[in-house]
């Protein structure tokens, strides 16, 4: 029986995670799509600067959003490797 208990609130605590992360995702995403529409009347030159940082911006938000299975690629993903050095 406490086993059972021990798994019910580890998979109710994966759960919550789960929900967190998806709300922060989405969140993310509102803010970006808002950024978007605000970008299309900046100055054109600027233009590629902006795609750049939406790209980016994307990719942090599938990182974090539970659905996502294959999970983007991330230069911080590679800090443990500097105390190899």
């Amino acid at each position: 029986m406490r086993k059972d208990i021990q798994e019910e609130e580890k998979k109710l605590e994966q759960f919550k995670e789960w929900v967190d992360e998806w709300k922060r995702a989405e969140r993310l995403r509102r803010f970006i799509a808002a950024y978007v529409e605000k970008s299309r009347s900046w100055s054109p030159e600027k233009q590629p600067q902006h795609k750049a940082w939406i790209e980016w911006a994307i990719r942090q938000a599938d990182r974090i959003d539970p659905f996502i299975s294959e999970k983007p690629a991330w230069v911080l993903d590679r800090k443990g490797e500097l105390s190899r050095w």
